[in-house]
């Protein structure tokens, strides 16, 4: 009977109110026995109630990817929400991202999911949710719904508006790379990051990048990323717009 039955525990309790008067001063065994049977009765019904997920925030922001040397270019949905369960983080099975007007939307869950635990919170989502399923290198501005559902089936939902600008061409980053090691940065952009990335394309280091011209020993903090990376790219944010663009990945000397 593991299940909310709150009309159940109203008639517990009732039960109970009357019965208690009339088993006081009575020692016997099966006044005793009746009186335990009810109260475990009650933290069974208590410990099997279910609690809906809680979404606590959402933070979105669009990412714009560099696909060539050129200025093509890949726009994607980052997505992160703080989430919450009564019921244990195991509780949260799926998390759906949807856009009903232009019928889009994006499955995650512990398959393809990125979490992440900061001050205590845990962090659901994704960095690169993109429309190119459906033929569209863009994604679609307005509104989009974010749908929290746990193992019973109970769900949470909010809403968040994409209302970056729907570009006519993009501005990307641009880095060059000498054979020494140094990199010279080419932004338009104030807040601009390097990614440092493997052969498999995975991120290993992101590091500032605070002038226009760096030393990669520096910036990674030792010589290792000669062996450590194959590749870096750019991160830049346009404040105003609340966009990131990415750069077309650089090969490392």
């Amino acid at each position: 009977f593991c299940c909310r039955h709150e009309e159940l525990q109203v008639v517990i309790l009732m039960k109970v109110r009357k019965t208690l008067p009339c088993i006081q001063g009575v020692h016997s065994w099966t006044a005793k026995t009746t009186t335990v049977l009810i109260l475990v009765l009650l933290l069974l019904l208590n410990a099997c109630e279910a609690y809906p997920p809680e979404l606590v925030t959402i933070s979105h922001r669009l990412v714009v990817h560099q696909q060539a040397a050129e200025q093509a270019a890949l726009e994607t949905l980052s997505v992160f929400a703080i989430v919450r369960d009564k019921d244990g983080q195991e509780d949260v099975e799926a998390m759906y991202i949807v856009n009903d007007e232009q019928e889009l939307f994006w499955k995650l869950d512990a398959s393809n999911w990125t979490y992440k635990e900061e001050d205590g919170e845990l962090w659901l989502g994704s960095n690169g949710l993109s429309a190119s399923s459906w033929d569209q290198q863009r994604l679609p501005r307005g509104l989009y719904r974010l749908l929290l559902v746990d193992q019973a089936g109970q769900r949470s939902e909010r809403s968040f508006m994409l209302s970056a600008p729907d570009f006519t061409e993009y501005t990307f980053p641009s880095i060059m790379i000498s054979t020494s090691g140094t990199i010279e940065l080419n932004s338009s952009y104030t807040v601009n990051t390097l990614f440092f990335f493997d052969a498999g394309q995975n991120v290993v280091k992101t590091s500032t990048l605070s002038n226009n011209s760096a030393n990669l020993d520096s910036l990674w903090g030792d010589g290792q990323w000669r062996s450590r990376a194959r590749y870096v790219a750019v991160y830049s944010l346009d404040i105003k717009s609340e966009t990131g663009f990415f750069s077309w990945k650089t090969a490392l000397p």
